[in-house]
């Protein structure tokens, strides 16, 4: 599998991407969309408890890990499929579901502050003690008062979905057909595949996407500009 840091910078490509090129959210939206996809990109790997997610709350998060590792079978089995893709949106559409109970709202609570927290750790934003902060006042704010809950299905779908398309173009690749077989897929031909942690990762597959971040930036920016524009200029008399 990649290492935490490659996945996030994924996550945070498909996020705006898919905000910017396909859906043509406004700033807000597009921005919130962004880290959701950051903070699920990371969700396959709550199956080992010293995963970056496993860390984020300590005891706590440890546990949820334990118990998510019991459930799909082991490190890199259920999580890392299809049926795991399908898990975790459902989860996430149901939390959102029933946001207004308290069931509900708690259970989407810890699964915002979990990605969220994991996510600005993986992408080394600030000292961990403040990520952890400002991951749970987002999840806080969310879960109060509705705002971008219909955006986190689709970030759940999305997040995860990177995630094993980024591990199917390692070595190890996924077993995405788990339960029914262990089969491990791959993206790439073989003399494609990298190792995590290798020098591949370092120097061909994180500049690749930092170069894509850097376009998708460039395109959104050059985009609200023109709008801005527009919108002047339609204005005047």
């Amino acid at each position: 599998m990649c290492m935490g840091h490659t996945h996030a910078i994924s996550g945070v490509v498909t996020g705006l991407a898919a905000g910017s090129l396909l859906m043509h959210e406004h700033p807000a939206p597009l921005v919130l969309l962004t880290a959701l996809t950051a903070a699920y990109v990371l969700a396959p790997d709550l199956d080992g408890c010293h995963s970056t997610e496993a860390r984020s709350f300590g005891f706590v998060t440890w546990c949820l890990a334990w118990c998510i590792r019991a459930v799909s079978g082991g490190h890199r089995h259920g999580t890392h499929s299809a049926v795991g893709i399908a898990a975790y949106t459902a989860a996430a559409w149901f939390a959102c579901l029933f946001w207004h109970t308290w069931p509900g709202r708690i259970a989407l609570f810890v699964i915002l502050a979990v990605g969220l927290a994991a996510a600005a750790d993986a992408l080394r934003i600030g000292p961990a003690h403040a990520e952890n902060v400002a991951a749970a006042g987002i999840a806080a704010v969310m879960c109060w008062t509705g705002y971008g809950l219909a955006l986190v299905p689709l970030a759940a779908a999305l997040g995860c979905a990177t995630h094993i398309l980024g591990d199917m173009a390692t070595k190890d690749g996924c077993p995405l057909a788990w339960p029914l077989t262990l089969h491990d897929y791959h993206l790439t031909p073989r003399p494609l595949r990298f190792s995590t942690g290798k020098w591949q990762e370092h120097v061909i597959v994180t500049p690749l996407l930092l170069g894509a971040l850097g376009f998708l930036i460039w395109h959104d920016t050059g985009a609200m500009a023109l709008a801005t524009h527009l919108h002047v200029t339609a204005g005047r008399p």
